[in-house]
């Protein structure tokens, strides 16, 4: 007999991955925006135990960006495996395995293809997209926050509803 019970468990099965990416996304983007929208609010200049340190103009461009890349995918990756596992009715810990090993493999295809891409292997003196070195390096955020988010549940119970 079907119970209000199961069906939730059911819905909760189907729907577990595809929140989990909307989820990972929706930070990501939040983040992303968050220090690049914030970047112009960044001084020209320190005063460093009585120095005057001014900034470059190719550095108030560099930090924000590394920031945004480094910072918002290592957010999307924890919080994609954090989030999946966590929506999922048990197996939590098994969860989160296949969601780090589902990322792992859709990182290293991307980070390959953009490696690739940048490597411009083909011989072609064009290409479709240019190439971004600064996305490779979100793939490999994104890749060590999930890391970080599967270790964490797997060595605490995350999830306990004990105080």
């Amino acid at each position: 007999m079907i119970t209000e019970n199961s069906i939730s468990h059911i819905l909760r099965w189907i729907v577990f991955a595809p929140v989990a990416v909307v989820g990972a996304w929706i930070l990501w983007f939040i983040a992303h925006n968050i220090i690049l929208f914030s970047a112009p609010l960044l001084p020209y200049s320190y005063d460093l135990f009585g120095y005057s340190i001014i900034v470059e103009s190719y550095l108030r461009d560099f930090f924000p960006q590394l920031g945004s890349n480094v910072f918002a995918s290592l957010m999307s990756g924890y919080f994609f495996v954090l989030i999946g596992a966590k929506i999922a009715p048990y197996d939590q810990k098994k969860i989160a395995y296949m969601l780090l090993s589902l990322g792992l493999v859709f990182n290293a295809y991307l980070t390959v293809s953009f490696a690739l891409l940048l490597m411009d292997t083909y011989g072609t003196d064009y290409t479709i997209f240019d190439p971004d070195y600064w996305s490779v390096l979100g793939f490999i955020s994104q890749t060590t926050g999930m890391v970080f988010s599967t270790y964490e549940i797997h060595q605490n119970d995350v999830f306990s509803e004990e105080p």
